[in-house]
């Protein structure tokens, strides 16, 4: 049958990162937390409607730098 629903030549092989799935489990324990939910909503009312602004205002899709100092300079 995997001739027929792949043109794929190997099995493929799947690797799960341990340490991945332990940083996914800490972040979920923390968002579900008062705290994490407190920073949550807080972010959905600060700096979220500010990226949205420029994005439809002034047509800025992505920044192409990484920090505060850089994307000021590259929104200025």
């Amino acid at each position: 049958m995997k001739e027929r629903c792949t043109k794929a030549a190997e099995d493929r092989e799947v690797v799960v990162s341990l340490e991945r799935l332990r940083y996914q489990k800490q972040a979920r324990e923390i968002l579900r937390s008062e705290e994490g939910y407190t920073l949550a909503v807080r972010r959905m009312t600060e700096p979220e409607s500010v990226f949205g602004q420029l994005k439809n205002n002034r047509g800025i899709r992505r920044f192409l730098l990484r920090g505060m100092e850089k994307v000021t300079l590259e929104v200025g």
